[in-house]
């Protein structure tokens, strides 16, 4: 059973003179910046509740949804959206994850200003805890858990970003991004091998013990 906080009530019919004035959800601003954690603002009634989970006011563009798949100790990235040579446009792509079903320890490695030379651990493979000591770049790792309520991650362009599906379940993850995909601005790596060029390979099964 999932127990949703109560943030506010609406009625079963809502008066035509009576508009609804929206606010911004909470949100925490993680040490990797522009990397921002959106609560959920629930709205809860007797019949049940309704939670926003987007709203362009506050959010910015989103051009696509879709929702990833991931098998159980299964892991996806790395992922790193770019603006292509001559966009004059914004840098890439925001992505807005929100866990819907499962678990996920998700990574983070901020790029925006790394330029190629890696630290002498080059190619080894570094415990998340460390990985901004080792690299001088801003790193870290987000754990999100959809029993525990819900959540919405936003990832700026510039920020490789990748997940580990935890538990026994099956995670399924909701997207929405602020420009559609054009297989153009999107950079992969192998989610095993270094991050980039010059840079250790991330731990995704470390021990988090203590």
């Amino acid at each position: 059973m999932i127990h949703l906080p109560v943030l506010g009530h609406y009625p079963a019919v809502v008066p035509a003179d009576c508009p609804y004035t929206p606010t911004r959800p909470p949100t925490t601003r993680l040490a990797i910046e522009g990397v921002v954690v959106t609560a959920t603002r629930w709205n809860v009634d007797p019949r049940g509740a309704l939670g926003e989970l987007y709203r362009e006011q506050f959010d910015g563009p989103c051009e696509q949804a879709y929702v990833s798949i991931t098998r159980p100790d299964s892991v996806k990235g790395w992922h790193l959206h770019c603006a292509p040579r001559g966009d004059v446009g914004p840098f890439g792509q925001t992505d807005r994850f929100i866990l819907l079903r499962g678990r996920i320890r998700l990574g983070l490695v901020d790029l925006r200003g790394y330029g190629g030379e890696g630290p002498a651990s080059s190619g080894n493979v570094c415990h998340p805890a460390r990985y901004a000591a080792v690299t001088g770049l801003p790193a870290g790792e987000v754990e999100l858990d959809s029993a525990l309520g819900c959540l919405r991650v936003d990832i700026p362009p510039g920020v490789a970003h990748g997940w580990i599906a935890l538990g026994a379940d099956d995670a399924h993850v909701l997207n929405l991004v602020s420009r559609a995909y054009d297989g153009v601005q999107e950079r992969r790596c192998d989610p095993h091998g270094p991050v980039a060029p010059g840079l250790p390979a991330w731990e995704w099964r470390a021990r988090r013990d203590g």
